[in-house]
Parts: C-alpha cells; structure tokens; sequence
C-alpha cells in the first residue's frame, strides 16, 4: 500500500492551515492578567519576551496589540476601556524595552469579550499583522 496520496493531502491541509514546515507567520502571544490589574507578572514578562523575540525574527511585519478588559460591578464602560488601554500600553511598552522599534506596533483596546467577563477579558493579544 502507497502512503504518498496520504502524505499529500496531509502536506496539503498543514499548508492551507498556516502551519506547514514553511510557514513563517509567528505565533498569537497571550498576556494574562489578574481582575483589575495592568501590571505584568513574571509569566507575562515572560510572554512578552518571547513576542519581541520572534518580532526580532519577523522585522517585516507590523504587530497589533489588542487589550481587554472585564466589566466589574461599579465600572463604567469607559473605566473598563481604559484599563483595557493601560494594559496594552504596558505591554506595549514592554515590547519596546525589549527592542522592538514603536513604529511596528499598533494598539487596540478592545474591552471586555461578550459572555463570561473571566480571563478572556483579562488579557492581551499580541499578533503579527500579514
């Protein structure tokens, strides 16, 4: 029995899935933080360290930066936005620190994620624009 037509259609699905062996789109970074916090602990760091990393190793494309943030009891959605904003500045900033050039990165604050208002919207996404 010939495994080539299987290989084939397997190479075939990884390549239209983005995540062939020669796929060089680097991979969405998530930052997670605790309710009501934009401070980055030592996993976020370590998150963002390897976010400028592979940013060193994509000089051509742009990076987004999209901060959310969970609606609390008393919080108004502009209070809510904001700590969404802070949040991605943060880590903005910290991107920055570790070498990667302001003019690349893009921010969005994003607010909450509708539904559960857990760690889905405490959170960063850090991605890289085609």
């Amino acid at each position: 029995m010939s495994f080539a037509p299987l290989a084939r259609m397997a190479a075939l699905m990884l390549l239209l899935a983005g995540c062939g062996p020669h796929s060089e789109r680097p991979p969405l970074f998530v930052v997670f933080f605790t309710p009501l916090s934009s401070e980055l602990d030592a996993p976020a760091r370590t998150v963002v360290t390897d976010a400028a990393k592979a940013a060193a190793d994509a000089p051509d494309r742009d990076i987004i930066v999209h901060g959310y943030a969970a609606p609390r009891p008393g919080m108004t959605q502009a209070s809510e936005l904001a700590l969404a904003q802070r949040r991605s500045l943060v880590v903005t900033n910290a991107l920055i620190a570790g070498g990667v050039k302001q003019s690349r990165i893009h921010q969005a604050a994003r607010g909450s994620v509708g539904g559960d208002p857990g760690i889905e919207s405490r959170r960063v996404g850090i991605e890289f624009d085609d």
